[in-house]
């Protein structure tokens, strides 16, 4: 009797002091797997995505209506054709009913920014006040595509993932660690980078549209065309056909036809009954998935067009030594290629000298078009050139004369403007001859837009490129955004282009297509 008191006293002892261990122990737990909940989809998150905001409005779902309006600390979108996005994720918080934690919850929205999420999950459950309220860190990328990134910008807007270096999500729990730490708060810190900053070697086509944007609502005529034994490759990142093809068209819009082949991971498109895309003459479906976007838009719409006056600009000139004619910066009143008189088989290089800058570096300006000869090879120094037609009604655009040739190759051509280049076509047609090999790289102030034609009269024609001619650069990006694009005429050719915008495209004649995007 007198041991056993001494007994029990030490057994309650120990036992009331792992009672109240249980709380902290079980609260650690409770955070380590808040932990691991939230990387194993944020990490995934940040990665997939090609847009992403800090902005305060939730941008998939309104939260799950507690006690108060919730905050969106992150929003995340990916599988985009310009304003429309497919997946849009919400990282939001609000506070617990009838306590002072907070709970961390992830929106997912497949189907564009809905009110209604398609999945909700609760990955963390004690935040602090504080740590509710704290913003992910977002670190800019040292090579950014858009150069806009800044919390002033990613706070009140949405940005391209490619202006991202990586994402640093820290949010503060309740619970304290153990000790000696006692008075330290749990705090969970996760780090991920977008593959669109890491797989980008070129600025992507209009942050986050599709490789393929094709403009034209047409019902009654496909707005894009695929046949005569044509095999048309969507690339992005490195795989082979990966990449989606955005449709404005609420119909079906492709055919595919022929032998044509259409190799692509997802069509994006305004098309509700989603069967955009059917093979000729027998009306099947062609069996690539497709999904609904509420609006694909013009990626490109923003882009400021190059000036396209004289002013401030000296005339040009070319000199002709050695073989070469080396023509400066500045205006052509009349086409250089026939002014000039460029010979078959020889070299013209247009280079900076007298260069008045811009935002794309320097202009020139072809007020009667440029005509190139047969089997030369031109190269074209980092710059803008703009082209008018050749009718002589400069700076008009089919008054008092129709529209003549802005821009136009001949077979065995070289165009070269491999450091970056953008041709713009203000008014005019285009005309390359099949047959040539042109390699052009866009400028990153406009988006890896390469060859802009703004023309609203003519489609542009390509005879595209001479086999195994331009597979290094291409075309960069493509843009023609008032008109159609024809590639065609020349058997066995292959294109590679960075991303195509246009109202309408067909492609024919034994070509395979390469669409190649960061």
């Amino acid at each position: 009797m007198t041991v056993m008191p001494i007994v029990v006293g030490a057994l309650a002892f120990g036992l009331v002091m792992v009672f109240s261990l249980q709380h902290g122990v079980s609260s650690r737990i409770a955070d380590a797997g808040d932990a691991q909940v939230t990387s194993s989809t944020f990490l995934k998150d940040v990665q997939s995505a090609q847009m992403i905001t800090e902005q305060p409005s939730i941008a998939c779902g309104t939260g799950l209506t507690y006690t108060s309006t919730p905050l969106q600390l992150l929003g995340l979108e990916w599988a985009g054709s310009a304003g429309s996005y497919l997946v849009t994720v919400s990282y939001l918080t609000e506070p617990n009913p009838g306590l002072s934690s907070y709970s961390l919850i992830r929106q997912m929205c497949t189907q564009g920014n809905t009110a209604t999420p398609s999945d909700v999950t609760t990955v963390a459950t004690d935040l602090s006040a504080s740590g509710a309220n704290a913003l992910p860190y977002i670190e800019c990328a040292s090579n950014p595509v858009d150069s806009n990134c800044s919390p002033t910008f990613y706070e009140s807007q949405w940005m391209s993932t490619g202006d991202v270096q990586y994402v640093l999500l820290s949010a503060q729990e309740h619970a304290l660690l153990p000790a000696p730490n006692q008075s330290t708060p749990f705090t969970l810190t996760l780090a991920a980078a977008p593959r669109l900053h890491v797989e980008a070697s070129l600025p992507p086509g209009g942050g986050g549209s599709s490789p393929i944007t094709v403009l034209g609502t047409s019902c009654t005529t496909p707005p894009f065309t695929i046949t005569n034994n044509v095999t048309v490759s969507i690339n992005v990142g490195g795989g082979t056909g990966n990449g989606a093809l955005g449709l404005s068209a609420k119909c079906p819009a492709v055919v595919v036809d022929n032998g044509g082949v259409l190799d692509a991971k997802a069509i994006l498109t305004e098309n509700p009954n989603l069967n955009s895309v059917y093979e000729s003459p027998s009306g099947a479906t062609y069996p690539i998935p497709e999904y609904y976007a509420p609006n694909i838009a013009d990626p490109y719409s923003s882009l400021t067009p190059p000036t396209t006056t004289a002013s401030g600009l000296t005339a040009g000139t070319c000199k002709f030594a050695t073989g070469v004619w080396t023509c400066s910066a500045g205006y052509y009143a009349q086409d250089p290629g026939t002014t000039y008189n460029f010979g078959n088989g020889q070299t013209v290089d247009f280079t900076t000298t007298n260069c008045v800058s811009g935002p794309g570096g320097c202009r020139f300006l072809f007020e009667n078009g440029l005509n190139l000869p047969s089997a030369v090879t031109v190269n074209f120094a980092t710059g803008v050139y703009v082209y008018w037609d050749n009718s002589g009604d400069f700076p008009g655009c089919g008054t008092p004369n129709p529209e003549g040739t802005a821009l136009s190759g001949q077979p065995n051509d070289s165009i070269n403007g491999t450091s970056g280049v953008l041709f713009y076509i203000a008014c005019g047609s285009v005309d390359f001859q099949p047959g040539i090999t042109i390699n052009m790289a866009g400028l990153p102030v406009y988006k890896g837009v390469a060859l802009w034609d703004a023309d609203t009269q003519n489609p542009l024609v390509i005879g595209n490129n001479s086999t195994g001619g331009g597979a290094s650069a291409g075309y960069g990006g493509i843009y023609v955004p008032n008109q159609a694009i024809n590639v065609n005429n020349d058997a066995g050719g292959v294109l590679t282009v960075s991303f195509l915008v246009a109202q309408s495209i067909t492609f024919k004649q034994n070509l395979t297509i390469n669409i190649t995007s960061p």
